[in-house]
Formats: structure tokens, C-alpha cells, sequence
């Protein structure tokens, strides 16, 4: 660590912030904690999650990465598929929530087709929907835009990770919401800080983003029944995987099934201290856009599917790779108007999150203990290089603390070979995943 120094650069490709805006955020928190053990889980998570971001460091080690892809950053904004490379998927109902009010009222419903509620629509009746333990510390406003996609009776709730927008669960958005809307309702919304939502000061958690979520979910009326009703399937892949555990323990009588995707109870360190050190930091030397993109999928996704055919859905034509779709979505994220949807705030914020999320066995186990540890499902791939599959094991032990027997534990499947991001890279192996567990639940509810 002796040769390595921790230079903020601003990146000349997203974002407006000022260089003494950033090095505020990073220098102080990485100059005292990195010695401890939470500040060595707060640097491995910054930088095992900063190749999704612009922010440039100097280390004068220098990383290697396979190319993520075929196409320059420039091509594949010329490429005809560009403009198509987030899908026109209308939703049933759309909307701007305030979730720093408990009550969380609609602010702004766009396509308010087949809708259950209303910004009149009374919230918190059910007695198991907790209040805020302290609702004058929260943010306000605080806006978060969601869309629920289908209008079926199946409640499906997806939780995105670090850094990544709502419109990245378009394949599951399109394949239950649409294909199989009749039978789902499937709920997105974007995390404060990322997307269309606000960007507040101060320190993020895991526990108060799923108030927010909570916030969302009361909004749009999936909490308005009078009595405990086990009906919300959440899905939480990454931070999101955080987010949904510390949702589930919010409200453990209303779920019927959670999948924890690519997550952890918390994130520690797999190498050896200093191995572990060196190599997150040297993911911070100073890259192009086109390097940046080739490190995130490197992270992501394993090297067959991103050099693999881009075989999936197109408007005009196929990206030449999958690695190709990958780094135009990233693009179009970085690139929007208003340069909103990623800022360097709301991904530092977020990362802390992730980076302080912690559940011990007596938490987990105690929260399988009230959802029901046959209606959990831990997925993970081998080969994830951004969450390492020991942490899916981690997770599992812990959420097993105080069964009764084997036949009392969560259910785990680890997908040989595949990285971060499963229900991308094995889409219909997902989808089956995760409808034989909402079925399976279902008759439990019965």
C-alpha cells in the first residue's frame, strides 16, 4: 500500500461534481477506517463496485481485463440498436412516491390502468406494518419513481443493486409482467440515489432503504390489507439482496417467498489482507470510458456470455456480442439527459450502504425463523467477482441458525461457472428458479 496514493480525478464522461465534492467523500472515510475491520469492509466494497462507476484513482499498479467487448464506446452509440437498448415496456402504473412521509402518497401516477390505489387510499391498516422508529431522521423528500408491470394476482417485488437502474430487471419486467401478466404483477423502483430518484446528503443504509421500499409498497397499496396476508414474492440481487433482507424482517408475516440473488449478510474479505487491498485498489487506475466498461464486465459477467452472440430480443439489429448490449446499457445510464440517473453521491452513498450492511446469525436466523426457512432461496454463482460465492455460504449458515432439523433449512443453489448478474446471463434458468419457489410457496399459504 506504500506506492499506492488515493488521487480523485474528475471524469470528463458523466456527472457534474466538483473535485472537492468527491475527494470530501472518499479521502477522510478511506484515511481512518482502512485500518479497521469495518473500514476494510467499506474499501473492499467501494472498489469491488467502482468499475460500474466513473470515478478515476491513481495506483500505480495496473490491473489487467479481458475486452468486455467488440465495439468502442463511440460504435455503439452509432450502433442502430442504441436508441432501443432499453425496452418499450409500458407499465400498467407508474408513479412518483414521497417515501420520507410514512404514509407515502402518490405524487405523480402516470398510466394508472387497472389501479388498486390512489393517493386517497387509506395506508398502514394492516397491524403488522411497522412505524418508523425515528421518521424525523429520515431525508425529505424523499422521491422515488416506481412502475408495476402486469396485473395479475402474483405480487412480484424486484429489488436492483448498486448503481443500477429499475430498467435493468426489463428481461423479468418483460417475461412476468407482460408475457405472463395476466398472472403477475411485477413492482421496479428505482434506490435513492440512482435514476429519477433523489439524491439526499448524509449517510445511506441498507435498514433505511427498505423503509423506503416499504414506503413504496404502502404507497401503491400492497400493504393495505386488514389483516397478515403472506402475498409479496421479493427478489434482491446484490445491495438489493441487503435491502431485501432487511425488508423481509420489516415484515416477515407478508412474504411469501424471498430470493436472496448474488447477496451477503455482509461483505468480507476472501484474500489475504494485503492481496485483498492491492487488487480492489488497483481497479481505481485512471481508464477510458472503454476500459472502464471492459473492468464492469469483467465483474459482472463471465467471459463466454460477454463474448458470446447477443441473441436476445432487437428492435433493428443484434449488437455484434452480449458484452456489446452490456456496455451500450452502461453507456446509455452514464449519458442520459439531466445527468441525473447516475451521480457520484448517490453511488458513493450506496456503496456505504452495502459496504456497513452486516446481519449476524441471531438476526438472520431469527428473521428465518418468522418468514419461514421453506420460503427462502439463497442463489449465487460460482464464479462471481464481485460478491464471492463464500458469502452466499455465509448467508446460508447464518439464515440456518436455530433450525430445528436439515429439513428446516433455506434452500441454496450455486449456478456453476456464472458470475454476478444470473437473471441476465441465464434469464430462462432464473425465471424457472424463481417460479418454481413462488409456486412452491403458494401452497405453503394455502
Amino acid at each position: 500500500m506504500s506506492n499506492c496514493s488515493f488521487t480523485v480525478r474528475q471524469s470528463p464522461t458523466v456527472g457534474d461534481q466538483s473535485r472537492s465534492e468527491v475527494t470530501f467523500i472518499y479521502t477522510p472515510v478511506i484515511r481512518h477506517l482502512s485500518n479497521s475491520r469495518g473500514g476494510l469492509r467499506f474499501v473492499t466494497t467501494i472498489s469491488s463496485f467502482a468499475a460500474l462507476h466513473a470515478h478515476d484513482f491513481i495506483c500505480h499498479h495496473s490491473p489487467q481485463a479481458m475486452p468486455s467487448t467488440t465495439l468502442t464506446a463511440v460504435e455503439l452509440q452509432a450502433h442502430p440498436e442504441y436508441p432501443h437498448v432499453i425496452w418499450n415496456l409500458s407499465p400498467s402504473r407508474s408513479g412518483l412516491v414521497d417515501v420520507s412521509n410514512p404514509n407515502a402518497p402518490i405524487l405523480k401516477d402516470e398510466n394508472n390502468i387497472n389501479s388498486t390505489a390512489s393517493s386517497a387510499t387509506p395506508h398502514h391498516e394492516a397491524a403488522d406494518v411497522p412505524n418508523h422508529p425515528s421518521p424525523r431522521s429520515r431525508p425529505s423528500p424523499l422521491r422515488l419513481p416506481y412502475a408495476i408491470h402486469g396485473h395479475g394476482p402474483t405480487r412480484l417485488v424486484l429489488i436492483m443493486g448498486l448503481g443500477t437502474l429499475k430498467e435493468s430487471w426489463q428481461r423479468q419486467t418483460k417475461d412476468f409482467g407482460h408475457t405472463h401478466g395476466e398472472e403477475y404483477s411485477v413492482l421496479i423502483f428505482d434506490n435513492r440515489g440512482i435514476g429519477d430518484s433523489d439524491v439526499p446528503w448524509g449517510r445511506y443504509s441498507t435498514s433505511e432503504m427498505a423503509w423506503d421500499a416499504l414506503g413504496v409498497l404502502n404507497a401503491v397499496g400492497w400493504l393495505s390489507s386488514a389483516k397478515s396476508q403472506r402475498d409479496l414474492n421479493v427478489v434482491g440481487v446484490s445491495m438489493g439482496g441487503m435491502i431485501a433482507q432487511e425488508l423481509a424482517a420489516l415484515l416477515p408475516t407478508r412474504i411469501q417467498s424471498l430470493l436472496l440473488l448474488s447477496t451477503a449478510p455482509e461483505i468480507i474479505n476472501t484474500k489475504g489482507y494485503l492481496e485483498n487491498l492491492r487488487s480492489r485498489v488497483n481497479l481505481f487506475v485512471p481508464k477510458s470510458l472503454d476500459k472502464q466498461l471492459d473492468y464492469s464486465g469483467a465483474l459482472l459477467y463471465s467471459n463466454a456470455f460477454l463474448t458470446g452472440a447477443d441473441n436476445i430480443e432487437h428492435t433493428v439489429q443484434p449488437f455484434p456480442t452480449a458484452g456489446d448490449r452490456f456496455a451500450a446499457m452502461e453507456i446509455w445510464k452514464r449519458t442520459s439527459e439531466g445527468g441525473r440517473r447516475l451521480s457520484r453521491v448517490g453511488f458513493i452513498s450506496q456503496a456505504i450502504a452495502a459496504g456497513w450492511h452486516r446481519k449476524d446469525e441471531k438476526q438472520l436466523g431469527g428473521l428465518a425463523d418468522k418468514v419461514g426457512r421453506n420460503r427462502i432461496l439463497v442463489l449465487h454463482g460460482s464464479d462471481d467477482h464481485m460478491i464471492d460465492v463464500r458469502h452466499a455460504d455465509m448467508l446460508t449458515a447464518r439464515l440456518n441458525h436455530g433450525a430445528s432439523s436439515p429439513d428446516d433449512e433455506v434452500g441454496k443453489i450455486i449456478m456453476k461457472g456464472q458470475g454476478h448478474v444470473i437473471p441476465v446471463e441465464r434469464r430462462e434458468d432464473f425465471n424457472k428458479i424463481l417460479e418454481d419457489l413462488i409456486v412452491r410457496t403458494q401452497q405453503l399459504s394455502r
